[in-house]
C-alpha cells in the first residue's frame, strides 16, 4: 500500500522520507563501472572520428574515375621512382606475377616492394589480388589511356 503523510512514503513494511527516496531514484552515482563505461564511450567516439579522418585522407590519395588532375598527379608521383617504373615494365612485358617474382631482379626487400606496389595501386597502374599466401600483381593499361585522354584535352592547362 502506498500512502503519503508528512512527506513520508510507506511501501509495504518500509518507510522512506520523500526527498531521500526521490534522490535515490533519480541520482546517478559515479561508481567505477560507470566511469569506465563513460571513458570507453568517449574512446570509441574519438576512434571513430580518427578512422573517418583517415578514410577521408586515403580517399584523397586514391584514384577516382573522372578526376583527371588528381589521377594525373597520382600517376606522375608513382612513376617518379625508378624501382616503380621497373616493376611496371616487368608487369607489362611478362604479365601477371607474384610480388616476390616481380622484385627478384631489384635489390628491394619485400616490405619496401610492398610500399612501392601500394603507390602503383593507388594510381590504378597495377591491380593486385591475394591467392593463398601469394599477392598477384597485374598491369592495368586503362590508367595510361585515361591519362592520355586527360593530357590531350585542353582543360589540364588551366587546372592547378
Amino acid at each position: 500500500m502506498l500512502c503519503q503523510q508528512r512527506s513520508i512514503i510507506h511501501i509495504g513494511r518500509f518507510f522512506f522520507f520523500a526527498p531521500l527516496f526521490i534522490l535515490r531514484l533519480y541520482m546517478k552515482y559515479w561508481n567505477p563501472r560507470r566511469i569506465a563505461r563513460v571513458r570507453e564511450r568517449e574512446r570509441r567516439k574519438r576512434t571513430k572520428e580518427y578512422d573517418r579522418s583517415v578514410e577521408a585522407s586515403e580517399a584523397r590519395r586514391r584514384h577516382a574515375r573522372g578526376n583527371g588532375p588528381r589521377n594525373a598527379r597520382l600517376i606522375f608521383d608513382a612513376l617518379g621512382s625508378m624501382a616503380r617504373r621497373h616493376m611496371l615494365m616487368r608487369l607489362h612485358e611478362k604479365g601477371e606475377m607474384s610480388l616476390s617474382n616481380l622484385v627478384e631482379t631489384l635489390e628491394l626487400t619485400l616490405p619496401s616492394a610492398l610500399e612501392h606496389l601500394d603507390a602503383l595501386e593507388r594510381a590504378n597502374l597495377v591491380t593486385t589480388r591475394k591467392q593463398g599466401r601469394l599477392r598477384l600483381c597485374a598491369y592495368n593499361p586503362a590508367a595510361f589511356k585515361e591519362l592520355s585522354v586527360f593530357l590531350s584535352s585542353s582543360r589540364w592547362q588551366f587546372e592547378e
